[in-house]
């Protein structure tokens, strides 16, 4: 966005902004209208030079992806686990079927979220780099 800045910073491109209307003022400290951006820390950049949060790593995806099975296991495959408990101390004749079903559950929660491997994102690395 254009804006009336100053660049305080050669090296990160950080700027001050004048964020009021007295554009001769700013004109009179210094600033000229440029392209600035906002970074993920708060400060002004010249736009394209701003920082921006970093991509999780494989660590950080892979736990929050154990949060979600684990959200998905206690929520849709437990209540099945449950009802396979109570047929079995009950010895009902559905209790393989129960079984079949929740253990299908878990199979399916595992099959839609994936934990991401390191050697994966290395070699989407070298494929982007190419």
């Amino acid at each position: 966005m254009k804006k009336y800045a100053k660049i305080i910073n050669e090296e990160t491109k950080a700027c001050d902004v004048g964020v009021g209307t007295d554009t001769k003022f700013y004109v009179s400290i210094g600033m000229v209208e440029m392209d600035v951006e906002q970074g993920n820390d708060g400060n002004w950049y010249v736009a394209g030079f701003a920082p921006h949060e970093p991509e999780p790593t494989v660590e950080e995806q892979n736990e929050s992806i154990r949060q979600q099975r684990f959200l998905h296991m206690t929520t849709e495959a437990d209540p099945l686990k449950y009802d396979y408990e109570e047929a079995l101390a009950r010895g009902a004749d559905n209790v393989e079927e129960l079984k079949a079903a929740w253990l299908a559950k878990k199979d399916e929660i595992r099959e839609q979220l994936p934990y991401i491997a390191e050697e994966t994102q290395a070699s989407e690395e070298d494929i982007s780099e190419a």
